[in-house]
């Protein structure tokens, strides 16, 4: 039984690999296929008639769930569907691989909520733009010269037919255990995910399922009946290419999905099956973030880019249970308050060690603009390992992935013990060095047997039981030990080998009666594009790209470091330079070579600014400011009280005890200070010193009006009495 189900997923994982592909160029026929077998037909000569169509990609995003998209091709030349709100018409013109889809085209005019009108347009959009297609008996792909528009596959699915003529049908509602819940896989038939790939599952409550095979993202509906699940095909799916081993895996996994028949639950995971034989496990995800460590793998610069990491760099956050969040931020430890209400996050204003590191080459803008990113951050989501955080405009600001946090057993009394100090989230890994893969992660203040040590005494070995071999090696200068001066040197495990691609599945002899299928050439697509070519300087357009079948792809500003600017096949980037700006998009092809696109977006410049603020980027120590009681005061001796106005609009400084700050506006002699912040440290000494810090704050936020002369400021309150005097800083 075991060998007839492994065989039968591979025969299916075959129909869904036929299934993605493209099918436009036949392979050359396999020696074993009778030499009289006809060659499959090019997918030009397709002929549109007669055919139907369910959207499965829309410039390489997955269609909103529940919400069916669908183009006919009558036999008459008309062309009709759905544009998953309102029905249209219009006739259509093919000639060979030419498509030519007629405008205008008459439409119902119905109103759906602004998601599924957004989608529609696009969906309009793409259909108006096309000139051509690619297609086989089970997909069509509609193209814009080299650019692909809109991917479909076969057919129009009963749950999406129209019961009146207008209204779609509602989608399933799903009931049962799967409804509402969200997995990431921790073994594919019985083998554990390749390192760095995240393949997750999520059941949605209205009878959708979706998630990522580890390089694309894939949707459909399932069925649910006691123990019993169905994953209808055919899936929607996007259409990347990734390296070898994570295209394999994920043909795998589809596979999997594909043929599983039965499921159970049991605590945390989620077993699939077919005739008895575990397919997938997957362990449940949660979205909250208290007691979670995450590494950065991206992060916003503040210049309209999101970049990688510095070779060479690690960023790390913890999520305490106390409401920090803490970490490593490239050179220095950081802190900050957190706090999250649903999908909302606010994080305060970062604190952190103040190290300084010259290598690599700019790892400390590196570090300030993650903790700029960090604080930015309004909203968050996490899919199966991954964490994304955006800001309240909906910019990315960084994304994650997750470190699995370890449970220690506590240690007997009187063994070699160690315990977790010089981190808030140590990592363990799988031998002494930072180039073995981490298996878990450690939190401040766990304790833990220590096992042995590495030769250099710079790693402990210590008792892991859910690690591989029930061990793990962490890094001796984030431990303090306790009797561990006699425990012995253990041998540093074989280094871990360079990650290769998996190999093939042996393909079963085909039956007597089976032709085997011919798969397409996959076709290389490489396409880059401004919506606008010429901006006024403040405006914004969005930067476009689409590769296939390719090993890498780079987005970036021409000049910038190209390897910082890594990017997923399919995408867009709003940008807003302010100047002239030449983009770059680096693509490594499969064989190794290199081509290189650009597109230039034109800024014409804005007007002249206004006249320079007067204040901006000036420093004052304050000599006298008012107490509120009608007297204008000195400074407490011992104290000293400061000002410093941003380019930023934000005046900050020390008020005697605690560092403050405030925005400020300028407008002609006229100025606005808002309510202070500050920190909130108490000082007893000098006495008088927090009632002095009040009153400057106080009168600092009555400001009205002020005057430089020489080195001296003046500001005077709504009613002309003085607030503050200052002197300008040297």
């Amino acid at each position: 039984m075991r060998t007839m189900t492994r065989l039968g997923i591979f025969l299916v994982f075959m129909l869904v690999l036929a299934a993605c592909q493209p099918a436009s160029i036949p392979i050359e026929t396999p020696a074993e296929t009778p030499a009289e077998s006809p060659e499959q037909p090019a997918a030009s000569m397709m002929d549109l008639a007669g055919t139907s169509w369910t959207l499965s990609a829309l410039d390489g995003n997955l269609p909103l769930p529940g919400v069916q998209v669908t183009l006919e091709f009558g036999a008459d030349g008309t062309a009709s569907g759905t544009d998953g709100c309102n029905r249209f018409s219009t006739t259509y013109t093919q000639d060979g691989a030419s498509l030519t889809i007629t405008q205008p085209m008459a439409s119902t005019m119905m109103a759906c909520e602004d998601a599924v009108m957004t989608q529609a347009s696009a969906y309009m959009a793409a259909l108006a733009a096309t000139n051509g297609f690619l297609g086989g008996d089970r997909q069509l792909v509609l193209t814009d010269g080299d650019q692909f528009l809109a991917t479909f596959v076969a057919g129009i699915a009963e749950a999406g037919e129209e019961t009146d003529g207008e209204t779609p049908a509602a989608p399933p509602v799903a009931a049962g255990q799967l409804a509402g819940t969200n997995w990431t896989m921790s073994a594919l038939v019985g083998t554990m995910p390749l390192e760095g790939t995240s393949v997750t599952l999520a059941f949605g409550a209205d009878g959708s399922v979706s998630g990522s095979d580890g390089c694309n993202n894939f949707s459909t509906t399932y069925t649910e009946d006691g123990s019993s699940l169905t994953i209808n095909q055919p899936m929607a799916s996007t259409m990347m290419a990734c390296e070898d081993a994570v295209m394999a895996q994920g043909a795998a996994v589809m596979a999997a999905l594909t043929t599983a028949t039965d499921f159970s639950i049991a605590e945390d995971q989620l077993t699939l099956s077919a005739g008895g034989e575990t397919l997938a496990t997957f362990t449940a995800v949660s979205s909250d973030l208290t007691d979670t460590a995450w590494d950065v793998v991206n992060y916003n610069n503040g210049r309209e880019a999101v970049v990688g990491l510095l070779e060479g760099t690690e960023i790390t956050a913890y999520f305490g249970a106390d409401g920090t969040v803490t970490g490593n931020a490239s050179c220095n430890q950081y802190f900050a308050s957190y706090a999250t209400d649903g999908d909302t996050i606010t994080i305060g204003q970062p604190g952190s060690t103040m190290m300084f590191c010259g290598e690599p080459e700019g790892v400390m803008d590196q570090e300030s603009e993650y903790l700029a990113a960090l604080q930015s951050a309004a909203t968050y989501s996490i899919s199966g390992d991954m964490l994304q955080m955006r800001t309240a405009e909906d910019a990315l600001a960084i994304v994650m992935v997750r470190r699995e946090i370890v449970d220690l057993p506590e240690p007997e009394p009187a063994v070699p013990t160690g315990v977790v100090t010089g981190a808030q989230a140590l990592n363990i890994r799988s031998g002494p060095g930072t180039n073995f893969p981490v298996v878990g992660v450690a939190r401040n203040g766990d304790s833990g047997e220590i096992i042995g040590r590495s030769a250099d005494g710079n790693w402990w070995v210590v008792s892991v039981p859910s690690a591989p071999g029930g061990m793990g090696w962490v890094s001796a200068s984030f431990v303090t030990a306790t009797g561990a001066d006699e425990v012995p040197v253990i041998a540093s495990p074989p280094p871990p080998p360079t990650p290769t691609p998996m190999p093939a599945t042996p393909t079963p002899a085909p039956a007597p009666t089976a032709t085997p299928l011919p798969l397409a050439t996959p076709i290389t697509e490489i396409a880059f594009w401004l919506n606008q070519t010429t901006i006024e300087q403040g405006q914004c357009t969005t930067l476009n790209w689409s590769v296939q079948n390719v090993q890498a792809v780079w987005v970036y500003p021409q000049g910038e470091i190209y390897n910082r600017f890594p990017r997923t096949g399919q995408g867009n980037e709003v940008v807003c330079p302010p100047s002239t700006t030449t983009y770059e998009m680096r693509v490594q092809m499969r064989d190794g070579t290199t081509q290189i696109r650009q597109v230039t977006l034109n800024v014409n410049p804005a007007p002249p600014p206004p006249a320079v603020n007067p204040l901006s980027g000036t420093r004052w120590d304050v000599v006298n400011y008012n107490n509120g009681r009608q007297a204008v005061s000195t400074l407490v001796d011992g104290t000293s009280i400061n000002m410093n106005f941003g380019t930023d609009g934000q005046v900050t400084g020390t008020a005697g005890c605690n560092n403050y700050f405030a925005f400020y506006q300028v407008n002609g002699s006229n100025l606005t200070i808002g309510q202070p912040g500050s920190t909130s440290r108490f000082c007893v000494e000098p006495e008088g010193v927090m009632d002095q810090e009040s009153a400057f704050l106080a009168a600092l936020h009555s400001a009205a009006t002020f005057n430089i002369n020489g080195n001296m400021l003046e500001i005077r309150t709504a009613g002309d009495a003085i607030a503050v005097i200052a002197s300008r800083a040297p």
